[in-house]
């Protein structure tokens, strides 16, 4: 039982860094083929935009993506699952988020800009959506997993992830949807990247927590 909750511990670090590596690598590579791209003022749904000639690619990442966050969220089930009874809820949480912002929106591409709503569009901000309450549900969730008195150290890390995470969302919202055209906000595509990037940072504290538990 021990050896295969080690197994399933070190594969959901594995899977974690190569979420976080792959994250970045994987739109870096799939961008240098579409020439309009410009990572600083364009979401990365633009990638796989309606008629996208790199919209294969997009797709076989997007498999690989929910794939490695159902392994990731199996692995954080197994390894602190003793810990509290909620910690199979916010592993849900995750195997939600991989599913929709993976499958959900990979496979359903956004229309071109200027263009009318089509249905897989629609679908896709469905999905994107319920993604990203999942996403941000998780650190929320975490805290109560690891209450204050509990845990203050990283109870104190969680609370700090969320907020500045939210912080950057709001800026990524308000570029996405009000269309400013000057300052700040014209740069969705940094403020998206701002905030999954703080999410993997408190991924890896948590991938940290989840060695941890091997030595207990």
């Amino acid at each position: 039982m021990e050896k295969e909750r080690s197994v399933w511990v070190k594969s959901g670090v594995v899977s974690l860094s190569l979420i976080c590596v792959g994250e970045f690598l994987s739109e870096y590579l799939i961008g240098k083929g579409l020439p309009d791209y410009d990572w600083r003022y364009l979401s990365i749904s633009y990638l796989g935009k309606e008629g996208s000639p790199v919209l294969a690619e997009v797709k076989i990442w997007a498999v690989l993506f929910t794939l490695l966050y159902l392994v990731f969220s199996f692995s954080l089930y197994k390894s602190l699952n003793k810990r509290s009874p909620l910690i199979k809820y916010a592993a849900c949480l995750l195997a939600i988020y991989g599913i929709c912002e993976g499958l959900g929106s990979g496979f359903f591409p956004i229309n071109a800009p200027g263009t009318p709503l089509t249905q897989d569009a629609f679908i896709h901000n469905i999905f994107g959506a319920i993604g990203d309450t999942a996403f941000f549900s998780f650190p929320v969730l975490m805290l109560f997993v690891f209450p204050r008195k509990v845990n203050p150290g990283f109870h104190k890390f969680t609370f700090i992830c969320l907020v500045i995470a939210l912080v950057f969302c709001s800026f990524f919202l308000i570029a996405k949807y009000l269309h400013i055209t000057h300052g700040i906000f014209t740069y969705r595509g940094i403020w998206q990247r701002a905030f999954l990037f703080t999410f993997y940072i408190y991924f890896f504290g948590i991938g940290k927590m989840m060695l941890n538990t091997l030595t207990e």
